[in-house]
């Protein structure tokens, strides 16, 4: 190493700043968006819908259902639907050691509320995995499945509800009219 390269080495270490403050991290966000969107910076709906983007990942944290990291992923209500009923679908299959393509799981509206049903066929040479005592072993193998399903019917509601309070929340001040083409 020669004094040349001593000497940009020093003046490149008198450059580095030693801490990364919330008013430097404002100030290259800024400039990264003035950059990339022009001098106008961001466009006020796509701060809106960042804003928006914002409410619900909290809202989500607050309930235990985050959204995925490394990316944002908004869900409605038949995504939350179909997410826990492929949890449900695991659990079941889980907790009867059967394979998942035995269990077959819908939705049936009960007056106001849907319920998850679940088919379940298990495979011939499933060993029920409770003792039977004197009870005839279809009809323990009948209970057994039951009671799994109804566990995880349980834990599905309770799960459904609280992820459900994390997409339901409505920002109507950001709401904006749909325009129909002159088509």
């Amino acid at each position: 190493m020669n004094d040349a390269d001593l000497k940009r080495a020093e003046a490149a270490a008198r450059s580095i700043e030693a801490e990364w403050t919330p008013e430097k991290e404002a100030e290259a966000r800024d400039r990264a968006a003035r950059m990339f969107f022009g001098e106008e910076g961001v466009p006020p709906n796509l701060q809106q819908g960042w804003t928006v983007l914002e409410d619900a990942r909290k809202k989500r944290i607050e309930v235990g259902y985050p959204l995925p990291p490394g990316g944002c992923l908004l869900l409605g209500r038949e995504q939350v639907l179909a997410g826990a009923m492929a949890e449900m679908h695991t659990a079941v299959a889980s907790m009867l050691n059967i394979p998942p393509s035995c269990i077959r799981l819908r939705l049936e509206r009960a007056g106001t509320a849907i319920n998850p049903v679940a088919d379940v066929t298990p495979p011939s040479d499933w060993v029920i995995p409770v003792s039977s005592g004197e009870m005839d072993p279809k009809k323990a193998a009948v209970a057994r499945i039951n009671q799994a399903v109804q566990i995880a019917s349980l834990h599905w509601r309770r799960m459904v509800l609280a992820r459900l309070g994390g997409v339901d929340t409505v920002r109507e001040d950001v709401a904006q009219p749909v325009e129909a083409d002159g088509a």
